[in-house]
């Protein structure tokens, strides 16, 4: 072999390999989707950011325990002096009628220019009582926050699954009718072929050929609900659009072990995010009636204060003052009172609406449980569906070998057991969902469980 044609196998062999290169797809399996939505999801980076947002807004109100240093100066101009002085006569006069002073005198004279500067410190006293309802309300908008963006991440993660599962459920429907394809497609070259030895008539051949056509159609729009899952899929995930990914095959085996009806319950009311939430909401009205009811009391603090000005003779120029500083609104004309009715009335929807929320979700989650038990009901009956198709494939198979069958027999019993896959997939599937939606009610889905990967 000389030189050139080893250069020309060497380019061909590279030409073959980069189409294989290029289709070269990647794999997504329901925890990198759910990986990859939890990172590129705006939604929960808003909540996020709001949890931030309230956080900061805790360690504000806890400043407010502090005391303050405060600074102030002052600088002004008077185009007049300010004078002091004392006239003549002003005290009097002594005998041999001397005026006392004898002539006008001034004291102390002033500047045009004046300016004064202060520092204070000042800590508060009866003002923590209020403070310490300020701030347990500012922890219930963190405890509250923190159960939305619960909430939100348990909105994606279930979104996830359900377009991962329809995707999977999708693509063996697709076998499905693909396997119907090929079916009919045999059965329409079986009447064609009887056609020609007259031992059927054109009609037959014609409603073959039609139903051949709706079959194709039927895969048609198979694929074009892939392509919808797959567009929703993208998007969530942050997926590139021109990305070609696979999805992992779907799973059929389920675990016999489920917890009770009541653990669901009981765990959904521990921990459902929007149960939190409510109680969360619950609460800060209740510590928003005790804050309205302290503002009835007086506020009281000590300060001590170090002062220099200059400008004013008649003033010091330096003292420092020590003290106690009272403030107490003794009539608002019923704005107070007002205020703890308005919260008062508050607090009462909160607690409505906990035990509304309460209500709620424990009818969701006995739902959600029939739906589970249902679907395993389901799986059996599927699961024995596809032992037997299994076994009529094999026997058709075995006679079409020996000739006693036809090809479009085994065709046949190939849809059938397409069909029984797709319904045991489907019926897993719905388990999965069933189950998913339990784990999201009872606050467990921000983690994925082994059946669903």
């Amino acid at each position: 072999m000389n030189r050139s044609m080893k250069y020309m196998m060497v380019l061909l062999l590279f030409a073959a390999a980069v189409p294989l290169y290029a289709q070269k797809t990647d794999t997504l399996s329901l925890d990198r989707a759910i990986e990859m939505a939890l990172k590129n999801n705006r939604l929960i980076r808003i909540s996020e950011y709001k949890v931030d947002e309230n956080r900061y807004k805790l360690r504000q109100m806890k400043s407010k325990y502090l005391p303050r240093l405060r600074s102030e100066g002052t600088y002004s101009y008077s185009n007049n002096v300010p004078v002091l002085s004392v006239d003549q006569g002003s005290f009097g006069v002594l005998p041999g009628n001397t005026p006392l002073p004898p002539q006008d005198f001034t004291v102390l004279q002033g500047k045009h220019e004046t300016y004064s500067a202060s520092i204070t410190f000042y800590q508060p006293i009866s003002q923590l009582i209020k403070v310490e309802s300020g701030v347990k309300v500012a922890g219930s908008d963190v405890s509250v926050s923190q159960s939305e963006l619960q909430a939100n991440r348990q909105k994606v993660l279930i979104n996830i699954k359900k377009l991962y599962y329809g995707l999977q459920r999708s693509e063996a429907e697709l076998r499905e009718k693909q396997a119907e394809v090929e079916l009919a497609k045999a059965k329409l070259e079986d009447a064609r072929a009887a056609r020609q030895a007259g031992k059927t008539l054109d009609v037959s051949v014609v409603g073959l050929h039609a139903d051949v056509l709706d079959k194709q159609h039927d895969v048609i729009t198979c694929q074009n609900k892939i392509d919808d899952y797959w567009y929703d899929l993208k998007q969530l995930t942050g997926i590139k659009p021109d990305e070609t990914w696979q999805i992992v095959s779907a799973d059929t085996t389920v675990s016999s072990i489920v917890p009770g009806e009541q653990d669901f319950i009981q765990q959904a009311v521990r921990n459902n995010p929007r149960i939190k939430s409510a109680a969360g909401e619950m609460q800060k009205a209740g510590y928003a009636v005790d804050a309205a009811r302290k503002e009835y009391l007086p506020e009281i603090g000590v300060f001590a204060q170090y002062k220099v000005q200059r400008g004013i003779p008649i003033t010091p120029h330096n003292m420092a003052i020590v003290g106690l500083s009272l403030k107490w609104d003794l009539f608002t004309f019923g704005e107070r009172s007002n205020t703890i009715k308005e919260r008062d009335a508050v607090k009462e929807q909160a607690r409505l609406a906990y035990e509304e929320q309460q209500n709620q979700l424990t009818g969701e989650v006995e739902k959600a449980y029939r739906k589970l038990r249902r679907s395993r009901q389901l799986i059996k009956t599927a699961q024995e569906a596809v032992r037997l198709r299994r076994e009529q494939l094999r026997l058709s198979e075995n006679q079409h070998m020996t000739g006693l069958g036809l090809a479009s027999v085994v065709l046949d019993a190939k849809a059938s057991l397409a069909k029984s896959q797709a319904d045991l997939i489907g019926a897993v599937i719905q388990y999965k969902l069933a189950k998913a939606e339990l784990e999201q009610l009872a606050g467990m889905s921000d983690r994925v469980s082994s059946e669903q990967k």
